[in-house]
Order: C-alpha cells, then sequence, then structure tokens
C-alpha cells in the first residue's frame, strides 16, 4: 500500500505545476470579468472553471501516462502498482480540482450573479452538491484521457488511425440512422441522458458508474503492457 501511495504522490507532484497555472489563469481572468461587469452594471457572469477544468483534465488524463509508466517500469514498479497509483492520484486531483472550483463558485456568487453548471442543468445547487458532482464528473474525463493515450499507446499505426477517425466514423453511422429513423436515435439518446441524468444524484450514479467501466478498461489496457521508448 505505501508503494501506491508513493506512486500517487510522485504524479500529484507531477500535476502541481499545470494545475496551479490553470488556476492562475482562471482567477485572473474571473477577476477581470467581474471588474468588467461592475465597470458596466451587468455584474453577471457564468461558467468560470467547470467545463474548461473538465477539458483540462482531460488534457491531464492523456498526459499521466506514457513517461510515468516507462519510469516506473525503470525502476521495477509492478503495472498493478501503477495502475493503483494513477488511479488514486486522479480521485486526488479530481477532489482538489472541485474544491477548488467550488470555492471560486462561493467567491463569485457572493459578488455577482452567478451561474455554473450545476445550476445550467438543475436550476438549483448547494456547496455539497457542487462538489460531489465536480469530483466524480473531472474523475470520470481525467480517466477517459488516460485510456485514449493507452489505447493509442498500444496501437500499433493503422489501429491509431482507426481509432482516430472512429468518432467520426460513429457520428456519421447515427447520423444516418437517426435520418432512416425519422430522428428516433437522437430521441432515443435524448430520453436516455434525461433520465438518467433528471437529478443531480443520478447523474452521479450515472458518471460513477461509467467512470468504474473506464476504469476497469484501463485495468484490462494496463494488463502486459509493453515499454516504449
Amino acid at each position: 500500500m505505501s508503494r501506491i501511495i508513493n506512486i500517487s504522490l510522485y504524479q500529484l507532484r507531477d500535476f502541481r505545476k499545470a494545475v496551479f497555472i490553470y488556476y492562475a489563469i482562471i482567477l485572473g481572468l474571473g477577476l477581470f470579468f467581474i471588474n468588467t461587469a461592475r465597470a458596466a452594471d451587468s455584474a453577471s457572469m457564468s461558467n468560470v472553471g467547470g467545463p474548461t477544468t473538465v477539458i483540462f483534465l482531460f488534457i491531464l488524463g492523456l498526459n499521466c501516462f506514457t513517461d510515468s509508466y516507462n519510469f516506473m517500469q525503470a525502476n521495477n514498479i509492478t503495472r498493478v502498482n501503477f495502475f493503483f497509483g494513477n488511479a488514486l492520484a486522479i480521485i486526488a486531483v479530481s477532489a482538489i480540482m472541485a474544491m477548488a472550483d467550488v470555492l471560486i463558485i462561493e467567491f463569485f456568487t457572493a459578488n455577482i450573479t452567478y451561474t455554473h453548471m450545476v445550476v445550467d442543468i438543475y436550476s438549483y445547487s448547494n456547496i455539497i452538491t457542487n462538489f460531489l458532482w465536480y469530483v466524480i464528473m473531472f474523475a470520470l474525463f481525467t480517466n477517459l484521457g488516460w485510456m485514449v493515450t493507452m489505447i493509442y499507446y498500444r496501437s500499433n499505426t493503422v489501429m491509431k488511425v482507426l481509432v482516430s477517425i472512429s468518432p467520426f466514423v460513429l457520428r456519421y453511422v447515427l447520423s444516418h440512422l437517426n435520418r432512416m429513423l425519422d430522428g428516433r436515435v437522437a430521441n432515443a439518446i435524448g430520453d436516455f441522458f434525461s433520465q438518467t441524468f433528471k437529478t443531480p444524484y443520478l447523474g452521479m450514479v450515472t458518471m460513477l458508474l461509467a467512470t468504474i467501466l473506464i476504469l476497469g478498461i484501463n485495468y484490462l489496457l494496463m494488463w502486459k503492457t509493453p515499454v516504449k521508448r
């Protein structure tokens, strides 16, 4: 267990500079927007952080594997230990950034009319709901970035091309089926999300299950992963 914690701490040290720079930019932009809004007598703003943090953490997930994995393998760290250490680091950074986003929400709400992602979706929120929602959502997208990187890492050139074009192929196939079925595909997808995200708590359960599924895939991808220089 101590080795897993050490791996996690190593990953968090690797994350900290990027996280610090990100929040320095977010706070700088946020304060600029507050001053601009007040000067224009229209002190309102929405979604500083939130979606931007999701994109940042997805990119962080894309970059949390290759160099660290090769370093750990060079130091005789097992794949299983690396998997659990990296997963723990992702949970920790998701919680840290969720807390930071919640504090930003509270700060902006106290100074201007401010809306954020949970309010946009559900029209209401509280600090605990916001924190839990963001932790799970951030962990989901960071693990998704990790999964994408491992798929590319384990793929040859042909597979990398197929993986790269697969979202566009899937979008084309779904659009074609939707036209053939008079919009029933889009309606089914919309109904699925409206039911699974009907309340903040259902949304959290949905994202948690998706995160567990992705972690399971990541564990399988980790199995006998070669070291590539």
